[in-house]
């Protein structure tokens, strides 16, 4: 088959999942998502919050656009549209895939989009589900028939290596209230104990000196063991792989498996992740992973399997090999096999 992608440049995912269908002998020409705000001028996203709204309207007239004129150049007879996550995807875009095979790959529930965009699921042949109640929801909602498909990691960045595991404990995200919450009370405990911890990803501003002293300040614990920047996909999989216990606090819009998970579990590292999730029938939570309740549970939960070496790799190496299920190769294969029933 031939597919023409759309997608966002986020953490590698649109990239490995091309990587995935070339090396399945597909052809692929990808297109890549540029959302106004993330790839702006600092003056224009200035003079967005200043209530010029009419620079991000042209911003994605011009984006739809060139996208529109791509799409015209590349498609055949046997194109596919394939659309990750489909956010810049318009109806006009769509009006040109009349009589080709289209297909919408979530990687965020539906409900987190606008209504337009959940009326807009009917135009696609395929929808995969990120969000396993989301199924429930299209169907009742849109009369939408979904395929549940979870975003799955690439083995090529997260697979399991050798190395000494000197830290103890870790968390790569984004710094969401109650994350920030809980891993202050972590790293509060981790100092108590001369612990050796490690938080990753962007969180705060860095670049005036009296913001520093501020968040230093508010989060006394957490912030001696802040690296505060972006990290690399190449660079996770490291700190995943030096970590005895990675810790896994999901956001309260998602019950599904995160990607998130499946990364830490594909380097055969240790991870204790929030209750409340729910499996669908990818990971055994009783064997795969371990789930804390509370902060003082999970706190407690750090500190038995610090001391427990052997019971905290025994459950890595369950959580590995049933991850291995659920690595990008093997979940492309699933959905270009759905597309290819359906069309048959």
């Amino acid at each position: 088959m031939h597919f023409i992608v759309v997608g966002p440049l986020y953490y590698g995912y649109s990239e490995s999942i091309v990587r995935v269908l070339e090396e399945e002998r597909h052809t692929v020409d990808f297109y890549a998502e540029r959302p106004f705000y993330t790839n702006c001028s600092y003056l224009a996203r200035r003079l967005y919050k200043w209530g010029f709204r009419s620079l991000q309207e042209k911003w994605e007239r011009d984006w739809q656009s060139a996208c529109i004129a791509f799409m015209q150049e590349h498609m055949r007879a046997d194109s596919v549209l394939l659309c990750l996550t489909g956010r810049m995807i318009s109806d006009e875009l769509l009006d040109i895939w009349d009589g080709h095979p289209t297909a919408l790959m979530m990687w965020d529930s539906v409900r987190r989009y606008d209504m337009d965009f959940q009326r807009r699921m009917r135009r696609y042949q395929h929808v995969f589900a990120f969000e396993y109640t989301d199924i429930a929801y299209a169907a009742q909602t849109f009369h939408i028939e979904m395929t549940y498909l979870p975003l799955g990691y690439d083995p090529l960045i997260y697979y399991p290596k050798e190395v000494e595991r000197d830290i103890d404990v870790s968390f790569i995200g984004t710094p969401m209230p109650h994350r920030v919450e809980i891993l202050e009370q972590v790293a509060e405990s981790m100092s108590n104990r001369e612990g050796r911890m490690y938080v990753g990803g962007r969180w705060y501003d860095d670049r005036y000196p009296w913001k520093v002293h501020s968040y230093r300040k508010k989060h006394p614990h957490l912030f001696p063991f802040l690296a505060n920047r972006e990290l690399s996909p190449e660079e996770v999989a490291g700190i995943y792989r030096r970590s005895k216990i990675v810790l896994n606090i999901n956001n309260d819009v998602h019950q599904s498996i995160s990607p998130r998970t499946l990364e830490i579990l594909a380097t055969r590292t240790f991870q204790l992740m929030n209750g409340g999730q729910q499996s669908n029938g990818t990971l055994d939570f009783d064997r795969d992973l371990v789930q804390y309740e509370d902060v003082d549970d999970l706190i407690r939960k750090i500190d038995y399997y610090l001391q427990h070496e052997e019971e905290r790799e025994q459950i890595a190496e369950h959580g590995a090999q049933t991850a291995s299920r659920f690595s990008m190769n093997e979940l492309v294969k699933k959905l270009v096999e759905n597309i290819a029933e359906e069309n048959s």
